[in-house]
């Protein structure tokens, strides 16, 4: 699951942890990626975002959106460094409700 808003994106990477490990190092050497940041490395009982298969979502100035973000986010506008793992992943898991819901695209 990748976000993107506000100049910054949030990624959750889900998989066999030396998937994720080498997943994570190719995006760390890759030269468009600029101060990335790891927010929360743990193990997982399962998926939450088996079906997203790298699609993005464009966080934009849905009210429903900014509803989330003031929720996990010390601002109102979309910053991810200033969220704890937790409130990273609970943001993405509301993202890919409104996302089902066809309220977010």
């Amino acid at each position: 699951m990748l976000s993107f808003g506000d100049s910054m994106f949030l990624q959750v990477l889900e998989g066999s942890r030396r998937v994720i490990s080498q997943t994570y190092n190719r995006i760390l050497l890759d030269k468009r990626h600029v101060n990335a940041e790891l927010i929360d490395f743990s193990e997982i009982e399962h998926r939450d975002f088996a079906l997203w298969s790298m699609k993005v979502v464009q966080l934009g100035n849905h009210a429903e959106v900014r509803d989330i973000i003031l929720k996990y986010s010390s601002s109102d506008t979309f910053s991810p460094i200033s969220m704890t793992g937790k409130q990273s992943l609970n943001f993405l898991r509301e993202l890919t409700e409104l996302y089902q819901k066809g309220l977010v695209s």
